[in-house]
Parts: structure tokens; C-alpha cells; sequence
């Protein structure tokens, strides 16, 4: 039987702090864009302090088009994402709804669990095309005593067509027990062929640069969060019961694929 990480109350780890909203599709993104640019020929068009007659001619011409563009690519996006599913949704078999996440072709959910000397990291993929995908995941920390203390190599993998993976890895660690750490994931997925699932999930985002923090408070503005994150706490297993696992490297197994 299939497990996912759990702490010590049988809670999901890595699941509470929100990745982002669904995933966007470029039809919807590019319906967003002409009711956005609508919205500005509206004001051309029909504003009360608008004294062009050239200005209003261009407002006039380019509202029904954008509003035309936007209802053409909204019916688009509605009939994409409302498509019957090809092939089972196998990862909400055994896992919390909310905590799939989306990245590009795939959808996935990943735990974190620690004894006093070992981070135990496990992950569940699934392909959404009818091809091959490949996987690049990267799990870094988010503080230099943190850096300095753990090492989780990035996992890169493919994963077969419509098909679902399971990923291991153990890590040595030097981090004070009891203490809640945790770490941000970010990375790729790209899959050949057709799409066979096409419900959406929240979206795998980046976490926020410092950089682009610091640059906002400079005009005023808060910009913080993003970034899907694993918590864990040293410390919550015992070693004496842990899965021994020689490698540092990451374990990969198929665990299902279509008939």
C-alpha cells in the first residue's frame, strides 16, 4: 500500500502554506489581456473628458475586438479544462486534494519527515500527456545555517506516459532536534503529446527573491511569500525505526501506468 510522509499526528507535512492559485492556462491568461485592453478602449471610446474624435474612433474600433477576443479564448479555456478525463486522477486516490500541486504537465505531492540525523523526503508524480515527461526538481534552503547543515541532491527523473512515480531520498543532517525547519521546491515539467488529464491544481510557484522584497519596500509595497515548501522538525522519528537507506541519491519507482 502506498504512504505518504506523515508527522506524528498523522498530519501531511509540507502541505499547510498555500503554493498559489490553480494554474493558469495561456487561453485564459490571454483572455485576461483583451478584457484588460477592452477596458481601455471602453474608456477611450465613451470617457466624458475625452475630447479626440480620433481617440474615440480607436476606442470604438478596438472595444468589439478585444471583447470578441475575450469571450473567443474564455470558451476556449471553459471547454479545455472541462474535457473528460482519459485517465484516473491516481495521486487523490491517496492523497489530500489539497495538497497536489501543478507543475507544468504534471501534478504532484511531496512530505518531509526528520529523525536526529536523517531527512527523509517523499514525493508522488504524475504524468497529465500521453508521452514521456522528464522532472527537475530542486529543494533548497532558505537560510545559510540551513544550507550549511543539510544537502538534498535536485531530482531529475522521467516519468512515463499518463504514468505515476514514487521518490525517495535520505539526507544527512546536522540540525538541533525539535526545532520546525523547512525547505522550498521549485522546478520543471515537460511532457510530449496530448493532455489526458485536465483538471487544474494550484500552481507550483517560486519562492520571492529577497531582492525583488527589498526593491518593493522601496515604494512602498510588501511583497513576500510564494514557493512550495516542505516543513519538518528534527527529530519527530526515531532512527531505530527509520527506513535504512544507504544512498544519498534519489530512489525512483514506477507505481502505476495505464493498461
Amino acid at each position: 500500500m502506498i504512504e505518504p510522509v506523515r508527522d506524528r499526528t498523522g498530519r501531511l507535512t509540507g502541505f499547510e502554506i498555500p503554493a498559489a492559485h490553480r494554474a493558469l492556462t495561456w487561453p485564459q491568461l490571454i483572455a485576461f489581456l483583451a478584457a484588460f485592453a477592452g477596458f481601455i478602449f471602453g474608456i477611450m471610446a465613451f470617457g466624458s473628458n475625452i475630447d479626440s474624435e480620433k481617440i474615440r474612433h480607436i476606442g470604438r474600433m478596438g472595444l468589439p475586438v478585444s471583447l470578441a477576443v475575450a469571450v473567443t479564448f474564455t470558451i476556449w479555456h471553459l471547454r479545455a479544462v472541462r474535457k473528460p478525463d482519459s485517465q484516473p486522477d491516481v495521486l487523490a486516490q491517496f492523497l489530500p486534494s489539497r495538497s497536489i500541486i501543478q507543475l507544468g504537465d504534471c501534478h504532484l505531492s511531496f512530505g518531509a519527515s526528520a529523525t536526529d540525523t536523517h531527512l527523509e523526503i517523499v514525493g508522488f508524480v504524475q504524468n497529465l500527456n500521453e508521452g514521456v515527461g522528464s522532472l527537475r526538481l530542486r529543494f533548497t534552503s532558505p537560510s545559510f545555517t540551513l544550507k550549511n547543515s543539510i544537502d538534498v541532491r535536485p531530482l531529475e527523473c522521467r516519468v512515463g506516459a499518463s504514468g505515476v512515480i514514487e521518490a525517495r531520498c535520505k539526507a544527512p543532517h546536522r540540525l538541533a532536534s525539535g526545532k520546525q525547519q523547512r525547505i522550498y521546491v521549485d522546478g520543471t515539467f515537460h511532457a510530449k503529446g496530448k493532455r489526458v488529464r485536465f483538471g487544474r491544481r494550484r500552481a507550483l510557484t517560486r519562492r520571492t527573491s529577497p531582492w525583488v522584497t527589498a526593491i518593493a519596500l522601496l515604494g512602498g509595497h510588501l511583497h513576500v511569500g510564494g514557493g512550495y515548501v516542505l516543513t519538518f522538525t528534527p527529530g519527530e522519528t526515531k532512527d531505530a525505526d527509520a527506513e535504512v537507506i544507504s544512498s544519498e541519491e534519489w530512489i525512483v519507482q514506477e507505481i502505476w501506468r495505464p493498461a
